[in-house]
């Protein structure tokens, strides 16, 4: 094996931006099923499950579109309200009705109303980049700063103390909604306190 000897001015003066398409094959298909989507004044659940039926993943993935939130958020959300049952197709598949009512309990119906009809505006795209960029992430600081607070010793030192008190203002309101990756990722930053 030949060994190459690089000096670090070379390897920065060859790296350059990396243009990525963020449309894969799902979200090709995501997009036309959107685009063929009926506008509606009001949705039912019958809608719901035809969304559904189509092809599971897909219509999940919609419903998370409709809802406005992350497929963490969502997943945590949806085993918070199905409890002890499964979220995905196989459970959707034994129990549709019970499924499809728990999603709806969720605010789905209302939510697909309102984005359906929403009248186009510039603002709503720019709101919409903000939201996905730096909201996604403040969001996710927030549930963290929470289960910090949740699984921390009671007896911490005073430098750990000041910094989950900066995060607890920010902590919200619902525990049951956290990813456990997020627990599992402050169990570790803990550590290195």
């Amino acid at each position: 094996m030949e060994v190459i000897s690089q000096k670090l001015e070379d390897i920065l003066e060859s790296l350059g931006p990396l243009t990525v398409d963020w449309q894969d094959e799902t979200a090709h298909r995501v997009i036309d099923r959107l685009k063929t989507f009926p506008v509606k004044m009001a949705y039912s659940k019958r809608d719901v499950q035809t969304l559904l039926d189509a092809d599971f993943d897909d219509g999940i993935l919609m419903c998370r579109l409709f809802l406005g939130m992350s497929k963490d958020h969502f997943v945590s959300v949806l085993r918070g309200i199905r409890n002890e049952k499964g979220i995905g197709v196989k459970s959707y598949r034994a129990d549709r009705d019970g499924f499809i009512e728990d999603l709806l309990s969720s605010g789905l119906l209302e939510a697909m109303t309102e984005e359906a009809n929403r009248k186009p505006h510039w603002r709503h795209v720019l709101i919409e980049r903000l939201r996905s960029g730096r909201g996604s992430a403040i969001a996710g600081q927030r549930r963290g700063a929470g289960e910090v607070l949740k699984i921390l010793p009671k007896k911490s030192s005073g430098k750990c103390s000041e910094r989950i008190s900066r995060c607890a203002a920010h902590s919200p309101a619902h525990a049951s909604k956290w990813p456990s990756a997020t627990l599992r990722f402050h169990r570790r930053a803990l550590r290195a306190f």
